[in-house]
């Protein structure tokens, strides 16, 4: 008997305030959580930066530079974030984000789609 491994993904999570602001955490985790599970991935963790501007370069955030540093290694073939501006807030700062995460897919979960 084959055990089929379901593809795995990590979540990616920031907040431009790092006020306690629980609700917009725990919205970005349940719907990278949701998504997951919609979609049959395996959630291996998810990675948060709180309190860093999305203008911040991705390799510069605590979370992210953890995220790029674990990804080599591992078998990852997706991270997911809840909605693109969790990346970056200008189109500069999210391609940054998309060159440093390399040939992983991102997904989008708010909208489905895959950059």
């Amino acid at each position: 008997m084959t055990i089929k491994m379901k593809p795995q993904a990590v979540g990616y999570i920031r907040t431009a305030y790092d006020d306690g602001g629980d609700a917009r955490v725990l919205s970005q985790i349940a719907m990278i959580e949701n998504f997951c599970l919609h979609e049959g991935l395996e959630l291996v963790t998810t990675y948060r930066d709180m309190g860093v501007s999305g203008l911040t370069p991705f390799a510069q955030r605590p979370g992210a530079a953890r995220l790029l540093t674990n990804l080599e290694p591992a078998p990852t073939q997706y991270v997911v974030v809840a909605d693109i501006t969790r990346l970056g807030r200008s189109l500069d700062t999210i391609d940054d984000a998309r060159r440093a995460i390399g040939v992983v897919d991102v997904i989008i979960a708010g909208r489905g789609l895959i950059i």
